[in-house]
């Protein structure tokens, strides 16, 4: 069944250095002053750099020079016996080695660019989540002094009837406790909202002075028919960094034992030598020459580490199919919460709410005609602007759902 239901205005108006700023622009000050991203952009680029580095990475040519045949007979040194040796080397790669070591850091890399994505995704989620919390509690403090108005008018005149006899000394007892109960709950929420503007300062990494935070609402229609469980899982796959680095490491294993194997491939290096003797007459040599390294021990190890890192990829591809049933029940439970929240919001905002409020006028009429007992309207008067309260937590919970689920699939329910 298609519901609509009005839900939390989502229309955000900030000051930063005197300035009036968006939610996006608050975001994009978010992007370029967090010291967590920027960390991670520059771990990020030392990675980059590793990779281009085993990009380039050449075989270098040895050389060699040395002095052959000295010759001292009776302590005098014999130059003519002298022969001048000039030696390159040469590594040929015959296997894939070098091109292994390139995608294991090319992977590094990657994982790296996904790991930023993600952290950006977690802070941003944990931004506008401090912003509706700290919205909703503006609408939770006008709305507890509502009820402190209502509740002090009501002392007034439980003590007026005291005074007369017509009301005995728990009304107002009780009454007395109810208001300095409200008060309380005032102070409580003017600490929240303290904590929740150090939060948000802290993860924009601004000073408290040249961060204030004013914030304009309007109502907006929400659709939520179209959000459907498979579809959205669909899309958190191709999305959410964390299922690319699942395939990363999979893909990275897979490389690291082709480049085991490759450990099993002899070294081939090609030599060139050429010898001069000067003396007594000038005379030439060339040499050509191939050696060849073979792993004959250490393949022994090697063999054993291909089997640990085959059963290292098992465990991979099991822990990636674990996180991907985990994710597609997760989307599932936040979906059925969503839709069970905003029944419950569009009870009390179209029903409840209506009704109890009109109790409590008429409670109040009817007590200042002696019709009605004063804890009866005391304890309307209360359940009112509680539930007006719980309205409040259920939209606040219905668009953290949101951003969950933004967090995951990429796609926005709600316009800012």
């Amino acid at each position: 069944m298609k519901r609509i239901i009005f839900l939390l205005p989502m229309f955000f108006l900030f000051s930063l250095y005197s300035k009036e700023y968006s939610i996006n622009d608050v975001l994009d000050v978010f992007e370029k002053n967090n010291y967590d991203l920027k960390k991670i952009e520059k771990m990020s680029n030392s990675l980059k750099k590793n990779m281009e580095m085993e990009e380039t990475d050449l075989m270098d040519i040895m050389f060699s020079y040395s002095i052959m045949d000295l010759s001292i007979s009776e302590e005098i040194f014999n130059p003519e016996m002298i022969k001048h040796k000039f030696s390159l080397k040469q590594e040929i790669p015959i296997s894939g080695k070098n091109y292994f070591k390139k995608k294991i850091a090319q992977i590094d890399y990657l994982n790296s660019l996904e790991e930023l994505k993600e952290k950006k995704i977690m802070l941003k989620r944990m931004l506008l989540s401090n912003i509706i919390d700290l919205h909703l509690s503006y609408e939770i403090e006008k709305n507890r002094k509502n009820e402190l108005d209502l509740l002090q008018k009501a002392n007034e005149i439980v003590k007026i009837r005291y005074s007369t006899g017509k009301a005995m000394l728990t009304s107002v007892i009780e009454s007395d406790v109810k208001i300095t109960d409200t008060m309380n709950m005032i102070l409580m929420i003017n600490n929240m909202q303290s904590q929740l503007k150090n939060e948000i300062v802290d993860i924009l990494d601004v000073t408290d002075d040249e961060l204030s935070i004013n914030i304009i609402m309007n109502h907006k229609l929400i659709d939520i028919s179209k959000i459907e469980p498979n579809s959205l899982f669909d899309k958190a796959i191709k999305n959410f960094p964390s299922f690319k680095v699942k395939d990363n490491d999979i893909e990275k294993i897979e490389r690291e034992i082709n480049l085991t194997k490759d450990q099993f491939v002899p070294d081939l290096n090609l030599m060139f030598d050429y010898t001069l003797k000067p003396s007594p007459m000038l005379e030439h040599s060339f040499g050509i020459g191939i050696e060849l390294n073979l792993p004959l021990l250490s393949s022994i190890g090697g063999t054993k580490k291909i089997d640990m890192y085959n059963e290292e990829k098992k465990v991979k591809q099991l822990d990636k199919l674990s996180y991907e049933n985990e994710i597609k029940n997760y989307i599932k439970r936040k979906i059925i919460d969503l839709k069970s929240t905003i029944e419950q919001a569009d009870l009390i905002e179209n029903r409840v709410l209506k009704l109890s409020q009109n109790n409590v006028n008429a409670l109040f009429s009817a007590y200042q005609v002696e019709k009605v007992e004063f804890e009866m309207l005391l304890s309307s008067i209360i359940m009112v602007y509680d539930l007006q309260n719980k309205y409040f937590e259920f939209l606040g919970k219905i668009y953290k759902i949101l951003f969950d689920l933004e967090m995951l699939s990429g796609e926005k329910f709600y316009d800012l």
